[in-house]
């Protein structure tokens, strides 16, 4: 993401663990397990740097299984420059 002020964080193992398991299964290596990451963010990659106002977002178990969004921390809106 191009702004400092913005992030998408998955911190948890056991998330990491699981997008490495694809990568695993896929028998792709670490260029697979860049695809996988662009598959499950494909979406937040064009939302994400046109909203002024999302401050961080996080990346849960449900994201990674397409069960679920991520979930959207907002802030202050920000003027773009």
């Amino acid at each position: 993401i191009s702004s400092s002020s913005r992030y998408c964080c998955c911190t948890s193992t056991t998330r990491s663990n699981r997008i490495a398991e694809r990568a695993i299964e896929r028998k792709s290596g670490a260029r697979g397990l860049r695809a996988i990451l662009e598959d499950i963010m494909l979406d937040i990659m064009y939302d994400l740097p046109s909203s002024t106002d999302i401050e961080e977002c996080i990346i849960s178990s449900e994201v990674l299984t397409k069960k679920a969004k991520p979930i959207m921390v907002y802030g202050k809106k920000k003027e773009s420059a």
